[in-house]
């Protein structure tokens, strides 16, 4: 019997031991986008107990917005509108204030005045990584990068990308008489439709993209985080995750780190039209990313399998910045379009 017990124990272990090495997992953060208005009474009734519920939530992540429904004239909903209303009409939501998304499900303004709310959502699990980094580019540019890492093998497929700009606290009078704004949104870096790539499958694997926008002069670009939203095809959060706050002492890698790696070269260099990007390792490209020298995203490449001429015609002339991403790598490298 003790000879059975042990070999049992033992097949026990193994089986815990293999499922932790093919069916790791990363806690799935929570986010809750918050439809509110600067000029909106209920608003003003009900967001305090909001807050102080999601105060008791402190790794819930927390984005507001300011759509031009029930009232146009919210100042934050002016300073962007488009963008505002389009996150607004993607939950199909339009109209009435406040509204409340938590990982893509609306719950209504009595539900969230409670702590558990966010209950439900706590200890649900991904197999999909996600970091987020901000950086100065340029005079004026703020760079996000964001990098989703399979931490198992998966059949998660195609995710969609939600990245937006934030600023963490706005003082401001409001009509409707609340002071002091959270988490207000400010820019996005789509508008209607989500652009989306399939989630890394493989353990270990990584999808890595870097895109820039400018700050604005009625940002105070020290309040300044990113998020970025991973959702499915029926909206439903994969992954999300939040940056740092802007820091213009962290440099953009793409000025301050250009890949000093042999192991992939670009030609010709100068190049009219097509640029040809050859691994010595056979690497297969999976990302390629090209901006301008103010940090402006130019070109977003998807190869083809085995692709590794590209056609950058379109381009102006001028000097830019190439990102590689590969298997294993991320690579960064100047060329000049004639």
């Amino acid at each position: 019997m003790m000879k059975l017990f042990n070999i049992s124990a033992l097949v026990l272990i193994w089986g815990l031991f293999s499922q932790n090495l093919t069916g790791q997992t990363v806690p799935k953060k929570t986010i809750v986008e918050h439809f509110t208005n600067t000029r909106c009474s209920i608003c003003a009734g009900r967001n305090p107990g909001f807050y102080t519920a999601l105060n008791q939530n402190p790794d819930v992540i927390h984005i507001a917005y300011h759509p031009s429904s029930p009232y146009s004239d919210c100042l934050f909903s002016t300073q962007n509108k488009i963008q505002n209303d389009a996150r607004t009409n993607f939950y199909n939501i339009y109209g009435a204030t406040p509204r409340f998304i938590i990982n893509g499900e609306e719950r209504n303004g009595t539900q969230v005045q409670s702590p558990t709310v966010y209950n439900e959502f706590k200890n649900q699990t991904t197999p999909i990584d996600l970091k987020v980094k901000v950086a100065k580019l340029g005079a004026d540019q703020i760079e996000v990068t964001f990098e989703a890492k399979a931490v198992s093998n998966n059949t998660v497929g195609t995710v969609f990308y939600f990245i937006a700009l934030v600023e963490d606290t706005v003082f401001y009078n409001a009509p409707n008489g609340e002071k002091i704004h959270h988490d207000v949104f400010r820019k996005s870096f789509t508008n209607a439709g989500l652009p989306g790539f399939v989630a890394p499958q493989n353990k270990g694997n990584l999808f890595t993209l870097t895109d820039s926008r400018k700050i604005e002069s009625n940002w105070d670009a020290s309040r300044i985080y990113a998020v970025v939203v991973l959702t499915d095809a029926n909206k439903k959060v994969v992954q999300v995750a939040k940056s740092p706050l802007y820091n213009p002492d962290i440099v953009s890698s793409i000025e301050n780190e250009l890949t000093k790696d042999e192991s992939l070269t670009i030609f010709p260099n100068p190049t009219s039209s097509e640029l040809l990007v050859r691994s010595k390792s056979n690497e297969t490209l999976k990302n390629i990313l090209i901006f301008n020298a103010t940090g402006q995203s130019a070109l977003h490449l998807t190869p083809l399998p085995g692709q590794h001429i590209f056609d950058v015609s379109s381009l102006e002339n001028g000097t830019y910045f190439i990102q590689i991403t590969t298997e294993n790598k991320v690579s960064v490298q100047k060329f000049i379009k004639t």
